[in-house]
């Protein structure tokens, strides 16, 4: 026994405070990195995973940020923890408002589709990072052996096989779960809205963080529902203390719905604290809360990130979730684990006669057995590991002084957002002009309102294109920055 053992849960707690402290006053500079494990052991006089569990715990509280092979750093949290986030407000309604973006996104999708287009306004894979000899050969091989039985539909819950591989899956994201918990879907955008559906009503106001994804915009726009929306760090997520005060307000909430692990559009992932904090609030006050959460695979942190569903004790949590972001768009996977919800969501199947093809759900179920799916995502984790530095590094050279960029643990969606409003119309209209397709913040918003941000997605492999494209963005952006201002004095 090494003389910090014994007391080393609560040692670990002390030496994380100590240096959140110091990242909070400012010793600790942003960016600046932090001691490695191996100093921590010898400064501190601990073991190796106390040390360890001291660096987790700053990550999980977003106070740090690791690099690979580099270690661990300051994340920002000064001024830019007040970036992207709506006004403080002390007193609010909480009322909800409604949703009219759809027109917004079916105009953006239709002039992104072109095929000379550089597609950095879609979240999906390049065709590239899908692992398509792979999926080929298992398609081939399980078409030879039942081609009648592969051209078939499947009915709810979805094959057996592929909700075993799925359970398995949800082990490692910290959900202990069977396949008769599991509900197969057509992507994840289908779970969401059958969630919806079963928990909330036409005129009923969800709870939303802002900005969020556009397909649960549209989702709650088609469902002719309303939308609270909630302040959102760019770091942590979700303000739970206006949360907390949403739910305790007088106007009903139906359900609460969040993207908490490499957030779209924002890239942050919830600390553990307040994932925890959430769910209990939730449940306490009895309200359903639906977790979207397609890009887990991807999050390229040095510990788990359990699911909000890992914490639902009562069957609470409809949690939600897809093949489509991180493997192959093309066969439309998803699946919900419903909870307490089980049967509400089944009857909702079963009456509006839904079923999936069963041929690439067979394929999946292989593809799982086989154990490619987590040589395909340890890949994918690796390759977009080092973009967000190169990402930060273009922005600060090339777009106007004072714009911010998220820096999220994984995953390959980046937010940015300028010092000074622009015409985001036209700089849409001009980057699509040069060949580049970027999602307006627009989009992302319930009332359809933002003029100084945008997302870009780089779900490929870095190249010089991409790199010519993003400093391009930047010349436009100054461009605009410029002339706005000049029209703001002239005015």
């Amino acid at each position: 026994m090494t003389m910090d053992e014994k007391p080393s849960i609560f040692r670990y707690q002390e030496i994380a405070a100590r240096l959140t402290s110091q990242i909070d006053a400012g010793v600790l500079q942003p960016n600046e990195r932090l001691p490695s494990v191996r100093k921590l052991m010898r400064r501190e006089h601990i073991s190796l995973t106390t040390a360890t569990r001291v660096l987790h715990v700053l990550e999980q509280n977003g106070r740090a940020y690791v690099r690979p092979r580099s270690g661990y750093f300051v994340r920002s949290r000064s001024s830019d923890a007040a970036w992207a986030t709506l006004p403080a407000v002390t007193e609010k309604a909480f009322d909800g408002v409604p949703v009219a973006i759809n027109d917004l996104v079916v105009d953006m999708l239709e002039k992104s589709a072109t095929g000379d287009i550089l597609p950095l306004g879609s979240a999906v894979l390049d065709s590239i990072l899908i692992p398509q000899s792979q999926l080929s050969r298992i398609l081939i091989a399980t078409a030879k052996r039942g081609a009648a039985e592969s051209a078939c539909y499947t009915s709810p819950p979805g094959l057996f096989e592929l909700r075993c591989g799925i359970a398995r899956i949800m082990g490692d994201r910290g959900v202990l779960c069977g396949p008769d918990d599991i509900v197969i879907t057509a992507g994840d955008s289908a779970a969401i809205e059958c969630t919806l559906r079963i928990v909330a009503r036409p005129g009923d106001s969800i709870v939303i963080e802002t900005p969020t994804y556009f397909g649960i915009l549209q989702a709650i726009e088609t469902a002719g529902m309303k939308a609270i929306e909630i302040t959102t760090d760019p770091l942590t997520g979700i303000d739970v203390d206006e949360l907390e005060r949403a739910v305790n307000s007088q106007h009903r909430i139906a359900c609460v719905l969040l993207n908490p692990t490499l957030q779209n559009p924002l890239g942050y992932t919830m600390p553990t604290l307040h994932r925890k904090r959430v769910v209990e609030l939730l449940a306490r006050a009895g309200i359903p809360l639906i977790e979207d959460d397609v890009f887990h695979d991807l999050y390229a942190g040095r510990t788990q990130v359990d699911t909000l569903k890992s914490y639902d004790k009562n069957g609470m949590v409809l949690y939600c979730s897809s093949f489509s972001k991180v493997l192959t768009p093309g066969y439309r996977i998803g699946w919900c684990l419903p909870g307490r919800f089980l049967r509400k969501m089944m009857k909702d199947f079963l009456g509006r006669n839904i079923s999936i093809s069963r041929l690439p759900q067979q394929v999946l179920s292989e593809f799982l057995r086989k154990n490619y799916y987590e040589q395909h995502t340890a890949r994918l984790r690796v390759l977009f590991a080092e973009q967000a530095q190169k990402v930060a590094a273009l922005v600060k050279q090339h777009f106007p002084l004072g714009t911010r960029v998220s820096q999220p643990t994984g995953g390959f969606i980046y937010w940015i957002e300028l010092a000074d409003p622009v015409d985001m119309a036209s700089l849409y209209a001009r980057a699509l002009s040069e060949g580049v397709s970027i999602a307006p913040g627009s989009v992302f918003y319930a009332s359809g309102r933002c003029n100084n941000a945008f997302r870009i997605c780089i779900g490929r492999k870095w190249t010089a294109r991409v790199e010519q494209a993003i400093a391009n963005l930047g010349k436009l952006c100054r461009r605009l920055s410029t002339r706005s201002r000049r029209e703001t004095v002239s005015a």
